[in-house]
């Protein structure tokens, strides 16, 4: 839309990986965004203990819905480092980070 002048601005997210689909655009990087794992306290994943994209295949995920952005992103991340996502444990789909934070806790 904003190629065709429907509208002026537009916020998107993007991996650092996809840069490339809004370099035709004329843009400025307001924030950057991070990934992060959390599991309950009783799961047993110290706190600010590093894990690796290789070791969550190892655990039950919850996960966003497969057609959300969010989604996207984790698949494109797991591919990055080789792992195919069927290889996932993913327990649960669920829409919105309120909605997998709750489900976690």
């Amino acid at each position: 839309m904003v190629k065709e002048g429907v509208v002026d601005i537009a916020a998107v997210q993007l991996p650092k990986k996809l840069k490339h689909y809004i370099e035709k655009f004329e843009h400025l990087m307001i924030a950057e965004d991070r990934l992060v794992v959390i599991s309950a306290v009783e799961y047993g994943i110290p706190t600010g203990r590093s894990i690796t994209v290789k070791e969550l295949t190892k655990h039950p995920l919850v996960l966003s819905e497969e057609k959300t952005d969010l989604n996207h992103f984790v698949r494109h991340l797991f591919s990055i480092h080789r792992i195919d996502h069927r290889q996932l444990k993913v327990k649960l789909r669920l829409f919105g980070t309120s909605a997998i934070i709750t489900s976690v806790s």
